[in-house]
């Protein structure tokens, strides 16, 4: 992501940051595949829902939603594989296939 030791800086601070403004981060995207056998899920659904924060103070605190797949709401295991390859794109879902393979035999 830096600059090698060669390159010229066009600013201080891209020489502090090691970055220049043209460069960006690769998001990092968490999804949550839950696949409880007892009940749907019943958690927090975002940062602020486990938070004890007063009105006054609530626009300063980021919330952040989680991303949750839960299984309870869908019929199968195939549509579950299915809608959550959509959700992730082009990445392999084998791993998660084989986790809910390996618990709906259980079952």
């Amino acid at each position: 992501m830096g600059k090698t030791d060669e390159y010229q800086f066009d600013y201080l601070d891209e020489f502090l940051s090691g970055m220049s403004k043209e460069e960006k981060f690769m998001p990092v995207i968490t999804l949550v595949v839950y696949c409880g056998t007892e009940h749907p899920w019943d958690g927090a659904r975002c940062l602020r829902d486990l938070l004890e924060v007063d009105e006054e103070r609530k626009g300063f605190v980021s919330d952040y939603r989680l991303n949750l797949y839960d299984c309870h709401e869908h019929d199968t295991l195939v549509e579950n594989v299915v809608r959550i390859q959509r959700m992730v794109g082009s990445y392999d879902v084998k791993p998660i296939y084989e986790a809910m393979q390996k618990e709906n035999e259980k079952e």
